[in-house]
């Protein structure tokens, strides 16, 4: 079993702007009670970056992030149906939707609203919510016995909305994915598993993200 010198869990948000009250960074070490990094700090996505890059590389270090890391893909068989041009592999999307976007500090606001509009709900002028709301299968499982219900990739609007910031969060893998000593599963000391897990036909699918709003 590997040892981890700190567990670190990013509380994320995928509003637009530059810096945004909706991130939160927190550390467990050793018996420790959590505690928070620099609270009061109001962060920025690009900055979670570089700090989490240079964390791991001082330490082997577990990694936490509250957003999808892939829409669902396995009832459609396509992240976007319709989308030719849309990769079928979590990795390859995570590029593609960091190519779409000249959002602001990593943000993916423009890829919902503007560069694949139609696969997202953002209120009642775009026709019968139920329509949208496509799951991951542990999700739809999840759903099936009741209770507390998890939210779409799709789902756009309101307080229980996770697609801006999942989509943030995948422009944000891109750039980890791709930053020195982070390849195969963060290298040496960076621990975050960039690999999706995958069903047994060899699909991919993602962990299901925090029914918290991240707008």
């Amino acid at each position: 079993m590997k040892h981890f010198a700190a567990f670190v869990a990013i509380d994320w948000s995928g509003a637009k702007g530059r810096r945004h009250k909706g991130i939160a960074i927190a550390e467990a070490r050793g018996e420790a009670a959590p505690r928070l990094i620099r609270p009061g700090h109001i962060w920025s996505r690009e900055e979670v970056l570089d700090c989490l890059v240079k964390r791991a590389a001082r330490e082997p270090t577990l990694f936490g992030f509250d957003f999808s890391f892939a829409p669902p893909i396995v009832e459609r068989g396509e992240y976007l149906p319709g989308e030719p041009d849309v990769p079928r592999t979590a990795r390859e999307l995570w590029a593609y939707v960091d190519g779409k976007c000249d959002d602001e500090d990593l943000g993916a606001a423009s890829f919902l609203e503007i560069a694949h509009r139609r696969h997202f709900y953002f209120g009642i002028a775009d026709g019968v919510k139920a329509g949208f709301m496509h799951f991951r299968q542990c999700d739809a499982r999840l759903n099936a016995q009741g209770g507390r219900k998890t939210a779409s990739a799709y789902d756009a609007i309101g307080a229980a909305q996770v697609a801006k910031a999942s989509f943030a969060g995948m422009r944000f893998l891109h750039r980890l994915d791709g930053a020195p000593g982070t390849r195969q599963r963060g290298g040496r000391n960076l621990h975050a598993n960039l690999s999706p897990p995958r069903w047994s036909d060899g699909r991919e699918t993602a962990q299901p993200g925090r029914p918290q709003s991240r707008a």
